[in-house]
């Protein structure tokens, strides 16, 4: 599997290694360029720069998935399980949004975001904590558990040897 397929298509298997390479470049990287767009749109207003730092951060979280749903094949799951952290990072912001606007209604300070989200109470403290046992799970059994041995219905194991190449018998008068 080439790069391009590695970052940008859901098929296959990827080994841990490469999961942890790539994701950590991705990283470096990112931040580099949206540091350097960020200096070179600078002038160009505020909807310019808005558009093409968005534009290259969904980029990176295509990559993204796309790793880990790889990692999650490797593992013999399906890629769809990364929609769980999907939905419960939703469910937070949309809980934090919903305590700012009740704040704002009710003539509280509008800059005090965190206080926002700390008036959501006890369901601010059980997304948190998941959102926490969902990171933790997502660490370990990408991050750190092996891959299943051997071919699964995602493909062969990243981990398996090349075949060689096939040898070619000279014959000599």
């Amino acid at each position: 599997m080439n790069l391009v397929q590695k970052l940008f298509s859901f098929q296959g298997r990827i080994r841990r290694r490469d999961w942890w390479l790539l994701g950590i470049a991705m990283a470096v990287i990112g931040t580099i360029v949206i540091s350097v767009l960020d200096a070179a749109l600078k002038q160009s207003g505020q909807t310019v720069r808005m558009v093409v730092n968005d534009g290259f951060v969904l980029l990176m979280n295509w990559m993204g998935f796309a790793l880990s749903a790889k990692r999650m094949h490797d593992r013999g799951r399906s890629g769809w399980w990364l929609i769980v952290p999907l939905v419960v990072d939703v469910a937070a912001i949309a809980l934090a949004v919903t305590a700012y606007f009740t704040m704002m209604a009710a003539g509280h300070d509008q800059n005090a975001l965190s206080a926002a989200i700390g008036s959501a109470g006890l369901a601010g403290i059980v997304l948190m904590l998941l959102m926490l046992v969902v990171g933790i799970w997502l660490f370990i059994d990408l991050g750190c558990l092996d891959g299943a041995p051997g071919p699964n219905k995602y493909g062969p194991s990243p981990k398996a040897a090349a075949p060689a190449p096939a040898a070619t018998v000279v014959q000599t008068a």
